[in-house]
């Protein structure tokens, strides 16, 4: 198996790998609670100040957008950190498509966060997913901090979820175990989100 394809498989499994144009290199394996997700101990220190104030550019109206700006639009925030060339990434977007389809109408905002890609293939990828949610592009070139080294995002998919009027990180995932998605819905029950 040569290096990306290990790498795509261990982030499938929950294992941080960071995959790059010229190498691979693989970090300590995250402790996961039993159920998959990381729990607040576990999770890295985000500088939130940064995180919220980073500029994201709306992948429909090309607009500068800030995640502090969404502050009390929803009573949770659901981001999927994805990039056009992960395939993990590529086989959770269904997933997350239905969800956005069942919390229309709650008070759920699902949003991708692309990063360290180009504009065009991520344009491509959201033509060709059929991606109905908002997403926000990470402007930064590939292999440059941006916003996913800020928020601690080591492999992708990772997803979050946010407290959307304190916009506090409340969940995080890192891969795409199938199991994630029932997980997710759970949590977001517990912070009063309606789901269909």
């Amino acid at each position: 198996m040569n290096h990306t394809l290990a790498a795509a498989a261990l982030v499938t499994a929950g294992v941080i790998a960071t995959v790059t144009a010229t190498k691979t290199t693989f970090d300590a394996q995250p402790t996961l609670s039993p159920s998959g997700e990381q729990g607040a101990a576990q999770q890295p220190t985000v500088d939130m100040e940064k995180f919220l104030s980073f500029k994201l550019i709306d992948a429909k109206t090309k607009q500068s957008v800030t995640l502090g700006s969404l502050k009390g639009k929803a009573k949770a925030i659901y981001l999927d950190f994805f990039a056009s060339w992960c395939g993990p990434c590529q086989r959770i977007i269904p997933d997350v498509i239905a969800l956005d389809r069942k919390t229309k109408d709650s008070d759920l905002m699902v949003l991708g966060i692309n990063i360290s890609d180009e504009w065009d293939a991520m344009q491509k990828n959201i033509t060709q997913q059929g991606i109905s949610y908002r997403v926000l592009h990470d402007p930064t070139p590939r292999g440059k901090a941006g916003i996913g080294a800020i928020a601690g995002v080591n492999a992708i998919p990772t997803v979050l979820i946010l407290d959307g009027q304190t916009l506090e990180i409340k969940h995080r995932w890192v891969g795409a175990n199938p199991q994630f998605k029932a997980q997710q819905i759970e949590a977001l029950k517990g912070m009063g989100v309606a789901i269909q």
